[in-house]
């Protein structure tokens, strides 16, 4: 049965919290205790990144067995473009910029005049002179093609953490790390219109509500008042996260921590979680039961894999801060 019991409506009426606000832990105690590790630390932060998003835990995530970073810009092939912007002499066509209008249209007149009058008849009958010229003389004009800058691109991250609980607790853990995400990473409602003013007043402001005949009337204002009040009018944006890639050892917080890598504040663009493994969906179950009485039962193994990208340009100033940083050692 659905939890939304009326269709085609989001329920975005009820304020929402997230599993647990403590440090959580995965892959770096109990039967990996004993193991020197590189963890993922993530922290969520509110819709502009101002503060940490309220309720949110911490969580630690033991890394897999690679991690992808790299910087990305945009360059478009765009023809027409002459001149070389160094400003060699040799170049023919380093003149102003003024000049050029239309230098390509030219270009093309010029070269299909010179063309046999097979050529001439054929451009003139409608087809494509330019086309017609290349395919018989065997030669290609020049488009004059560069490259040109389009800027930087935010980068991106997608990162998969294969989840293998070793006992309860550590199911436990991850069952409240992907409910973290999936919270994190979607629109939150709850957000009402309750600052209209149903006071009765002209609508056209030309008199008093006596004397002036078109008139909102109270009434219907404060119906609207009371329609949106159960409304979400507006959706408030996801929280952000930020990780960093450490190396620790045991779930004591704040020690024996290295930081190799960090990232800049991050939005979550998606969360897939894949469960089972070989074609197989293996389950364990717990001794505890639901407030239902049922049992509980938790997945063997998810794959959880999140894809991220970072709010903020990457620029040279900001690469050569990183590289300042003496203890980072990936990038």
């Amino acid at each position: 049965m659905p939890l939304n019991l009326a269709p085609f409506i989001s329920d975005s009426d009820t304020s929402f919290a997230y599993p647990v606000s403590a440090t959580i832990f995965f892959g770096a105690d109990y039967a990996h205790s004993e193991f020197v590790v590189p963890m993922a630390r993530f922290e969520f932060y509110d819709q502009y990144g101002s503060s940490r998003a309220a309720g949110a835990p911490i969580i630690y995530m033991r890394m897999n067995g690679q991690f992808q970073t790299g910087l990305s810009n945009q360059y478009n092939e765009t023809a027409n473009i002459f001149g070389n912007p160094s400003g060699d002499a040799k170049d023919v066509f380093n003149v102003p910029t003024a000049l050029l209008k239309g230098g390509i249209s030219a270009l093309y007149k010029q070269v299909g005049a010179a063309a046999s009058s097979a050529a001439g008849y054929m451009a003139s009958a409608g087809a494509n002179g330019k086309a017609q010229y290349e395919f018989l003389t065997r030669k290609v004009l020049n488009t004059f093609q560069q490259l040109v800058y389009q800027g930087p691109t935010f980068r991106r991250y997608t990162l998969p953490f294969t989840m293998k609980p070793t006992s309860l607790e550590e199911a436990q853990a991850m069952i409240n790390i992907i409910k973290t995400f999936r919270i994190a990473s979607v629109a939150k409602g709850n957000n009402f219109e309750d600052k209209i003013d149903t006071a009765r007043r002209p609508a056209s402001g030309a008199g008093t509500p006596a004397e002036d005949k078109d008139v909102i009337d109270a009434g219907l204002l404060q119906g609207v008042a009371d329609a949106l009040a159960a409304t979400s009018i507006t959706f408030t944006y996801p929280d952000m996260c930020s990780f960093e890639i450490l190396v620790t050892q045991n779930k004591i917080d704040g020690l024996n921590v290295t930081s190799l890598f960090e990232s800049e504040f991050c939005v979550i663009e998606s969360v897939n979680i894949d469960y089972g493994s070989q074609n197989k969906m293996l389950f364990f179950e717990s001794l505890t039961t639901a407030t239902s009485g049922e049992p509980i039962y938790y997945p063997a193994e998810v794959t959880l894999t999140i894809s991220l990208k970072e709010t903020t340009l990457p620029l040279s100033n900001q690469i050569y801060n990183e590289n300042s940083v003496s203890t980072r050692t990936i990038f």
